[in-house]
């Protein structure tokens, strides 16, 4: 369900790490077969815009945007993006993309970021049609529970599709998550030490 929700190969989608995450990385992940995602939290609307552009020039597979709902700039870069012909977006840190998604769900895939069951039965009654669950090994909007604790009590609040998220880096973790109900993966860290990313080769 996932793979054909996002159009992938791969039941794959690479974190939205704030300024760790540009569009070269995210077209590498898009072109091997997963989601690659922009990461606009704490950017400003030009650099969003700018990045959109460069992911449009290097790649005809789907590209999306993550965005952090507290940042000022939030609503304008996804109102633009849309406009750029982006068509998936996740975002967590505020409920604004209940308002998004009554706006834009028919066009548009929003996947909100959820920590626990109750935001996890929200996003669904918004018309949410997947979501990702974020342990609290993950970066970003996380939840209070470890990811494999969080988990199933998630995939049995809701029935559309759970992407996992926090501390997956290898194949066994990616097995473990299908095993409690997931459909989906997200993975941040296991990325960044990817020749495309943007980070020290320190790191």
């Amino acid at each position: 369900k996932i793979c054909k929700l996002l159009n992938t190969k791969y039941p794959i989608v690479q974190g939205g790490m704030a300024w760790a995450s540009d569009s070269n990385l995210a077209c590498a992940v898009s072109e091997a077969g997963g989601l690659g995602i922009i990461g606009c939290g704490g950017r400003e609307l030009e650099w969003a815009v700018n990045e959109i552009n460069t992911a449009k020039r290097n790649t005809s597979h789907l590209v999306g945007l993550n965005v952090a709902l507290r940042d000022s700039d939030a609503v304008n870069i996804v109102e633009i993006a849309i406009a750029h012909g982006i068509k998936v977006f996740t975002m967590g840190g505020a409920n604004i993309y209940l308002k998004l998604i009554s706006k834009y769900g028919e066009d548009v895939l929003i996947v909100p970021l959820v920590g626990s069951k109750m935001e996890a039965k929200l996003a669904e009654r918004a018309g949410a049609k997947a979501i990702i669950c974020e342990g609290q090994e993950s970066g970003g909007s996380i939840g209070r529970l470890s990811l494999f604790s969080l988990l199933p009590q998630v995939v049995d609040a809701v029935k559309i599709p759970v992407i996992a998220a926090g501390g997956i880096a290898d194949s066994r973790g990616m097995r473990a998550a299908f095993a409690l109900g997931a459909q989906g993966i997200q993975m941040g860290t296991r990325f960044l030490a990817s020749e495309e990313s943007c980070i020290s080769n320190d790191y």
